[in-house]
């Protein structure tokens, strides 16, 4: 049985197949410049299978970050290796920064906040990282202080609607501050 047949059958394959190709779309394009459309058509599925398992772009980018969340183990493997100043994790990842920091250059036009510099991106791109990275590095303070258990659903909802917001707002400001 061919690989594409395998994922077809298969529930847990298909929605691994999605979540990938959401990703790789997402990665490329951003989430407002991704349909699930396409995503189910990078995945070599039908157009409404995406919708069919997630029902939505953000029940999607949610299950991606439960996805996320579900290893706590590579957030301290990074936080161990950070801590002892190795860096191979991060420096495998930090390889992709750019990538990223023109991902969200490319979010100013659309939104309104006309294109966005090097400085204002990166910035961007630190917040949002520090906004998943946290939860996730400290997931056991968070639960003593705020009794809040980081890798529950509702709180990856929950901090994937912030997250959202958070640049949402972020290039609302930049859109309604006049360039100096």
């Amino acid at each position: 049985m061919a690989a594409n047949e395998q994922v077809r059958r298969s529930g847990a394959l298909t929605r691994v197949a999605v979540l990938d190709a959401a990703e790789r779309l997402f990665a490329a394009r951003g989430y407002r410049g991704t349909s699930l459309e396409e995503i189910g058509r990078e995945a070599g599925l039908s157009r409404g299978t995406p919708g069919y398992f997630f029902g939505s772009k953000q029940e999607l980018v949610t299950a991606h970050l439960a996805v996320l969340n579900a290893d706590p183990t590579l957030v301290r493997l990074i936080q161990w290796e950070t801590l002892e100043g190795h860096g191979q994790i991060l420096g495998a990842i930090g390889s992709q920064a750019q990538a990223f920091v023109e991902l969200i250059k490319g979010l100013g036009e659309p939104s309104g906040a006309g294109t966005l510099d090097e400085t204002t991106a990166t910035e961007l791109l630190i917040c949002v990282t520090a906004m998943c990275w946290f939860p996730l590095a400290h997931a056991d303070a968070m639960e003593r202080t705020f009794h809040r258990d980081s890798h529950s659903p509702e709180a990856v909802a929950a901090q994937a609607t912030t997250i959202v917001e958070f640049v949402l707002m972020r290039l609302a400001t930049l859109r309604s501050t006049p360039a100096a």
